[in-house]
Parts: C-alpha cells; sequence; structure tokens
C-alpha cells in the first residue's frame, strides 16, 4: 500500500485568503485513487483511504434512513463558497 508523507500547500496565512474558495485542479498535484495512507511533516496522520470498504447495500441503507435526517439551511458554511449577502 502507498503511503504519502505530505507538505503544506500553503502556510496558515495563505489557507486563511482562500475560505470560502472553491479548489480547482490547478490546486493540487496528486489525486488519490486507491488505498493509502497520508502523513503531515511531523509524521502525523492526516488520512488513511480505503476504497470500497463500506458494502453498497449498506450505503444505501443509510442514505433511505439518513437522507430524512437533513434540513434545509443556509448555514451551509465556507466550504461551500462565499457566501453573498443575497444569498442570506
Amino acid at each position: 500500500m502507498k503511503v504519502y508523507n505530505l507538505q503544506p500547500a500553503y502556510s496558515s496565512a495563505e489557507g486563511s485568503k482562500r475560505i470560502g474558495q472553491f479548489v480547482t485542479e490547478k490546486d493540487f498535484d496528486l489525486l488519490i485513487t486507491n488505498d493509502c495512507d497520508a502523513y503531515d511533516e511531523n509524521g502525523e496522520p492526516l488520512f488513511f483511504y480505503r476504497k470500497n470498504k463500506i458494502p453498497t447495500n449498506l450505503c444505501k441503507e443509510a442514505w433511505r434512513v439518513l437522507r430524512h435526517a437533513a434540513t434545509p439551511t443556509n448555514n451551509r458554511g465556507a466550504a461551500g463558497g462565499e457566501i453573498k449577502e443575497k444569498d442570506i
């Protein structure tokens, strides 16, 4: 299995300026598609990716039950992009 030792792409200050912006292909140089482990520059785990480990039938059952828990909101968070006054 592949192990990645990754370095930050942005400083904290640069990252803070990007809050609420969508990423594009120019923002990354690695696309994870297979099982791997990734660690930061201090050897701390960032993530462990395991492809297709949750069985499809379990995913479908979870969706059937959990979809009713989703409620409309405009509290979409910074990952949803910049919130403009007209969206509030």
